[in-house]
C-alpha cells in the first residue's frame, strides 16, 4: 500500500489564472509546464492570478487544464527535487532512498489528479478542458520557457531506482493509475466535473480513506 504521510502540499497548491472579467480559468498542476505559464502570464493583460477560495462555488467555470505524460512527469519531478532539494554535489543514493521509500513526496510528485480533486472542492459545477501541457504554447498562444535544470536521462534514473528497489516502479503506476487514464482518454475533450467522479469512483474512494483520511487533502 502506498502511503502518503499528512502534508501540506495540496493545501498550498491554489493558484488558477483568470482571464479578466469572464468565467475562464487556467488550473495549473506542478511539473506540467509551469515554467511557461508563469512566463505567459507575466507578459499578458487579459490574465490575473487568483486562488481558488477566492472563486464562487454556485457559478459555472470553463477550466484548462493541462496534463502531462504520468510515468515522463514523475521522472522529471525526481529531478526536479535531485538538482532543488538535494542538490547535485550531495550523495544520491540519499535521495533515491527517500524516494522509494516515499519519505520524499512534494508538489512535484503528486498526482496531477490531485490537483483535479481539490478544484472541484471550490467550483464543483465546472467543465474542464484537457490539454498536454506541450499544448500551453498553441492554447494560450505564448513562446516557451526553457527550464535550465540539468537533466538526467529517464532510463538513468529509472535504472537507479531499481537497483535500490526493484518492487518501486510498480507501485508508481499504481499511484499514477488515474493519471494515466486521464492522459489516455480526455485529452483533447471536454468534461464536467460530476463526469470526471464518475469515471473515476473507485480511484476516489482510494483517495477519501488512504490519503484524504491522512489529512493529505485538507483545506
Amino acid at each position: 500500500m502506498i502511503y502518503f504521510p499528512p502534508m501540506r502540499i495540496v493545501k498550498n497548491v491554489k493558484t488558477v489564472f483568470r482571464y479578466t472579467g469572464t468565467n475562464h480559468l487556467v488550473l495549473p498542476i506542478p511539473k506540467n509546464g509551469g515554467s511557461t505559464l508563469a512566463h505567459c502570464f507575466r507578459t499578458r493583460e487579459d490574465i490575473n492570478n487568483t486562488t481558488l477560495d477566492k472563486l464562487d462555488r454556485e457559478e459555472r467555470y470553463e477550466i484548462d487544464v493541462f496534463i502531462r505524460n504520468p510515468m515522463d512527469r514523475f521522472i522529471a519531478g525526481i529531478i526536479t527535487g535531485f538538482y532543488r532539494q538535494f542538490n547535485e554535489s550531495k550523495d544520491r543514493g540519499v535521495l533515491i532512498k527517500c524516494i522509494s521509500d516515499w519519505i520524499f513526496i512534494d508538489r512535484h510528485l503528486m498526482p496531477q489528479y490531485f490537483t483535479i480533486l481539490k478544484c472541484f472542492d471550490y467550483c464543483p459545477h465546472s467543465v474542464l478542458t484537457f490539454h498536454s501541457y506541450k499544448d500551453i504554447p498553441k492554447v494560450l498562444g505564448t513562446d516557451i520557457h526553457e527550464n535550465k535544470t540539468p537533466q538526467i536521462k529517464k532510463d538513468q534514473m529509472l535504472e537507479w531506482l531499481h537497483d535500490h528497489n526493484p518492487n518501486y516502479i510498480e507501485n508508481v503506476h499504481e499511484l499514477y493509475k488515474t493519471d494515466r487514464i486521464m492522459w489516455d482518454e480526455f485529452l483533447n475533450d471536454s468534461f464536467h466535473f460530476d463526469e470526471i467522479r464518475e469515471r473515476f469512483k473507485k480511484e476516489i474512494e482510494f483517495f477519501e480513506q488512504f490519503i484524504v483520511g491522512q489529512g493529505f487533502l485538507d483545506v
